[in-house]
Parts: structure tokens; sequence; C-alpha cells
């Protein structure tokens, strides 16, 4: 999970630095900018992260209303564990720049995982109406909807999943779960068979052992 966090981060620092020169009033503040996200990307093969945060506090002490900046430094944080700290520099960058639908997205998922729920589900919501095309968006949010025993939504949620993306094995899994538990295992099947196809060998033995 950290390595694929990582990999996400290093394509989204590189996106960022595109535009974040023109967004910014501050020279000094991008140079720091710059030479964060550059520290940052060589940092994650040693996960010593430390001379890039400092780039990125130096930054924003520049230009406090840097949203990119604190955007990444909430990446750093939550490559070091800070979940609650990476939690506190997306808001502020949210607060600046509250149309960034992947960063609403990111903060909804830190909010799930430290267990707020309700901060969860809003985030996905506002992700959502922000880029409708996310469907990881729909994914997470419908996988909340299942542990907090909203059925009806998170099948929903995984219908618009699967909709948006076709090949997206873990809707698939966790939808003909929810299928099988209502006892309508003709379209339970049909997610396994989806499932099997793309490469989910646990969704061929459900298929052997409930579907004809």
């Amino acid at each position: 999970m950290k390595k694929r966090c990582a990999a996400i981060t290093i394509a989204l620092v590189g996106v960022m630095l595109l535009f974040s020169e023109n967004n910014v009033n501050s020279e000094p503040a991008f140079s720091f900018y710059q030479r964060g996200t550059l520290k940052l990307k060589t940092a994650f093969g040693t996960g010593n992260y430390e001379e890039a945060l400092e780039e990125l506090n130096k930054a924003i002490e520049q230009y406090p209303n840097y949203s990119d900046a604190f955007f990444v430094r909430g990446d750093i944080k939550n490559l070091k564990g800070d979940t609650i700290g990476a939690i506190d520099d997306y808001s502020k960058g949210l607060k600046i720049d509250p149309n960034n639908a992947i960063y609403m997205y990111y903060r909804a998922n830190l909010s799930r995982k430290v267990g707020d729920i309700r901060e969860a589900l809003k985030g996905y919501k506002k992700s959502i109406e922000l880029y409708p095309k996310n469907y990881l968006a729909f994914y997470n949010r419908a996988s909340v909807y299942l542990e907090s025993g909203h059925i009806n939504l998170a099948t929903k949620d995984f219908d618009q999943t699967i909709k948006i993306e076709p090949n997206f094995i873990g809707a698939y899994i966790l939808r003909a779960k929810l299928k099988h538990q209502a006892k309508d295992i003709q379209s339970a099947c049909k997610d396994w068979e989806i499932a099997s196809k793309l490469g989910h060998a646990d969704s061929s033995k459900m298929m052997r052992l409930n579907c004809k």
C-alpha cells in the first residue's frame, strides 16, 4: 500500500509542479516548493523525507496561501505515518483551493482511516460532485456504506463504480457478496464470473461452490 501511495504521489507531484509556478505570486516560495518536490521524489527509496519537508515548510512561510505546498506537505506527512498531520495540511490546502477533487478524495480516505466516517462520507460526496468520473471515490464510499450496514446505498455506488470502470475487480467482488447475502444467487454468479475472468481466483471458487 505504501509503495502504491508513493507511486501516486510521484505522479501527482510531477503534474502539480507543471502548474504550480503560474499560481504563486512569490518566486522564492515556488523555488522552495520546487526543491521540496524534487527532494521528495528522491526520498521515496530511503524513507528520509525531512529535507523535502523542510523545503515545503519554507515555501509555506514565504507564501501562506500556497495550496499546492500544503497538499504536498500533507503527502509527506501521510508517507511518514502522520495521518492527523496529513489531514490538517489537506484541510488547509482545501480551504485555499476548495475545488481540488483529488485532495478532497485523499482527505476523505484519511478521515475514514481515523474513523471519522461522517467526514469521510462528506468528502467523498464533494469529491464526486467535483469529479464524477472518480470511480475510486464511489468504490470507497460504497465500502463505507457496506461497513455501516447501508446495503442499498452501497449497491448503488458499486453499480456506479462498475459503470465508470468496468474492469475494476473489487466492485464485482463486494457486489457479489451483497447479492449472495440477499439470496440473489444468479446475480452474484454473474459478478463472480466477471471477477474470475478478470483474474480473481477466489471468485472462481465461489462460482464452483454456488453456481450451476
